[in-house]
This record gives structure tokens, C-alpha cells and sequence, in this order.
């Protein structure tokens, strides 16, 4: 059985030698929909222009980093409405659920591609439930040590505000450069022009 900490199945979080290349791709517009692997194992789906936008309408429930977004291709998913008015999540297509698993949890998907339990011969039989929640837990954690390489926000008013907001500079800048739209509309308003 392979190990779970197996350095062939760990993503490449390493961060571009060139900073400035790494801002330009954030406005690249790569497939409109992105899928985003939260470091505690959850995973979310997100249309957008591009990834800077994808990070911005993420940052609704929390910072995402640029290295933790893929962009999807395609994506298939079915709900339905259930008895009680909710929207109940009844499956995803067969190439949006192998997606998923590549590119969010390959430990746990390289395991269940073997024989969990082993064949026993010269070794006690573990049990198949014992070994996937251990994969399912270190799914779940993975990612808690990968290195936060986002980059912080171009000003000194956007790094405080990444900072205080515990947000993403990608986030932060965003909310600086449209603070400052509204004051130089509101001051033109006032004289035609801004000081």
C-alpha cells in the first residue's frame, strides 16, 4: 500500500519564481469556472471571468489562495428540490466527479484505486473502514501546512487591510481600488475634477 504522505501526490503549491507574472495570471481568463480546494478538505465551485474574480467572490466565506484554484473546464451537477423546500445535491457527472477527485483529494483516490485492506500475507489484515478514514483525515489536512504564498496587497492601506480582514491581497486590493473609484467619482461630483 502506498503511503499517504507520498510526495507524488501532494499538489505543486510552489510559488512562480517571477511575482509580477503571477499577478498578470489573475486576470487571465482561463475557462470561466473555477474549482477551489480549501486547506480542511472542502471544496468549492465558483464561475468568474478570472481567477483574481474568483478569488474575490470566494472571499465571501473565506481568503482563498491563487495556488488553491483550478480552472474547470466543464462541470455537471444535478440537484433536486426535496419535501422540505431545500436544494438537495443528488450527484455530480462522471468527468466532474474524476476532476474533483484529482485535483482535491489524489491520496485518498490513489488509495481506493488499490486494495485498501491488502492481501494479508505476512501482515495482519487492517480494516478497510480503519484505512479510509485515516486517508479521509489526512485528505482533511493535507493541505493545513502548504504555504500560504499568496502575494500581500501593493499598498500600505491594502496590506493593513489584508491584515486586519485576515483576507488575501488579491481581496484587499480590490477593496482599495474600489474605495478609491468612489472617492474620485464623489470628489469630481463636487468640482468637476479631483484634487
Amino acid at each position: 500500500m502506498s503511503s499517504l504522505s507520498d510526495a507524488s501526490v501532494q499538489p505543486d503549491l510552489s510559488i512562480e519564481d517571477d511575482p509580477e507574472s503571477d499577478e498578470q495570471a489573475l486576470d487571465d481568463f482561463e475557462s470561466g469556472l473555477y474549482l477551489c480546494r480549501w486547506p480542511n478538505g472542502e471544496f468549492s465551485v465558483v464561475k468568474a471571468d478570472s481567477k483574481r474574480e474568483a478569488i474575490i467572490e470566494l472571499d465571501e466565506w473565506a481568503g482563498a489562495e491563487p495556488a488553491w484554484l483550478v480552472p474547470m473546464d466543464q462541470c455537471m451537477i444535478d440537484f433536486r428540490l426535496n419535501d422540505q423546500a431545500e436544494i438537495d445535491l443528488l450527484q455530480f457527472g462522471e468527468e466532474t466527479t474524476d476532476f474533483i477527485w484529482e485535483q482535491c483529494y489524489p491520496a485518498l483516490r490513489s488509495l481506493l484505486s488499490e486494495d485498501p485492506v491488502g492481501s494479508g500475507v505476512g501482515e495482519p489484515k487492517a480494516s478497510a473502514g480503519e484505512i479510509i478514514k485515516a486517508a479521509v483525515e489526512h485528505e482533511r489536512k493535507r493541505l493545513w501546512t502548504a504555504p500560504h504564498d499568496g502575494t500581500s496587497a501593493k499598498t500600505e492601506l491594502g496590506r493593513e487591510l489584508q491584515k486586519r480582514l485576515g483576507t488575501v491581497g488579491v481581496v484587499a486590493d480590490h477593496y482599495v481600488e474600489t474605495a478609491a473609484i468612489e472617492i474620485l467619482r464623489g470628489k469630481a461630483g463636487e468640482k468637476g475634477k479631483p484634487s
